[in-house]
């Protein structure tokens, strides 16, 4: 009976992470109604525990955006939050032997911020460094619409064969493939995909070439989205004039091949990120893209050194941090 309760769906259910004075306020109240029966007014310490069950995590105000760029190892995964909606961008990377980066690090991170349905899920392309993690995260909630440069409801058939270790993983409701000039505007911010042209694309061609971006643009400030494209998909998007824009998600985890002078330059970025593992085999970030982004007038992060790196944009301007500065642990060096 125990165990049938257990595994009810009512038995538990899942809330945002309140910071620390509502955990403490409802430890209190646990302590306050566990005592003895004949304790002064002891089932109202139950009552403490509210503020942590109905807190959410405050959304951005509409017209502007909130990003986060997750530490997932030698991969992509960056989540984009406005003021009603939920976009992730890339699912992380799957670790032969064991686990990928939708269980372990984008799940829980998107039920941390109360998110329990992301609107949107764009994968930029079939690497199993950005899409490895995808069947982890559908099985963590729900998706409404997504895009992709390939076929993706073949591609999940295809993995499920692979690795049906993953269980309760349901498909998005609508699967749409991403093509230039394709977008949307919700809540003030307008998405819009900048590549790959509409029938471009070859099933059997370069991957990385066919790679989804994706512009944001509020009110005040945007960010691009760049997948794994390289030097010849940016000249392309420089030549057709790309506007610039705050931050950018540098091409290909800051790879040789990618951040071309023409890229660096018309986008006038203001920040560059590089998602890369530590110590990685390839060598991302490559320090020449470093400098040229340096040079450029843009601050470099990297999560290999930075973690996961923060950014919102406000009517006050645009904060950008890494969550490894604003809460480190002892074994963070300096």
């Amino acid at each position: 009976v125990v165990g049938r309760v257990a595994n009810a769906d009512w038995a538990s259910f899942t809330v945002a992470a309140a910071p620390w004075p509502w955990l403490a306020l409802a430890v209190a109240g646990m302590v306050w109604a566990l005592q003895a029966p004949g304790w002064p007014a002891r089932r109202l310490g139950w009552l403490w525990m509210l503020p942590l069950l109905c807190w959410r995590p405050e959304r951005p105000e509409p017209g502007y955006w909130r990003m986060s760029a997750m530490d997932i190892g030698q991969g992509s995964a960056i989540l984009v939050e406005t003021a009603s909606q939920s976009l992730l961008f890339d699912a992380g990377p799957r670790h032969f032997g064991g686990g990928d980066a939708g269980e372990r690090v984008i799940g829980p991170q998107l039920l941390a911020r109360g998110i329990g349905r992301l609107d949107v899920l764009v994968l930029s392309h079939a690497d199993l460094d950005h899409v490895g993690g995808t069947r982890s995260v559908l099985a963590a909630v729900p998706v409404a619409r997504s895009y992709a440069s390939f076929d993706l409801a073949a591609w999940l058939r295809r993995d499920a064969r692979v690795w049906p270790d993953v269980v309760g993983d349901a498909p998005p409701a609508r699967m749409l493939r991403c093509e230039r000039g394709d977008g949307w505007r919700v809540d003030g911010v307008t998405f819009t995909f900048l590549h790959p042209v509409a029938g471009a694309m070859d099933p059997g061609g370069d991957r990385n070439a066919n790679s989804c971006v994706l512009r944001v643009a509020g009110a005040g400030h945007s960010l691009l989205l760049t997948g794994d494209i390289g030097v010849a998909q940016e000249r392309e998007l420089a030549a057709l004039g790309l506007p610039p824009t705050d931050i950018v998600l540098a091409p290909h985890h800051g790879s040789g091949g990618s951040s071309g002078r023409e890229l660096v330059m018309a986008s006038r970025a203001g920040h560059a990120i590089a998602q890369c593992g530590y110590l990685n085999r390839f060598g991302h970030p490559a320090p020449a893209v470093q400098r040229r982004w340096l040079r450029a007038g843009a601050r470099f992060w990297r999560s290999d050194r930075d973690g996961a790196v923060l950014a919102e944009s406000r009517a006050d301007g645009l904060r950008a941090w890494a969550q490894r500065e604003r809460q480190r642990r002892y074994w963070h060096g300096r």
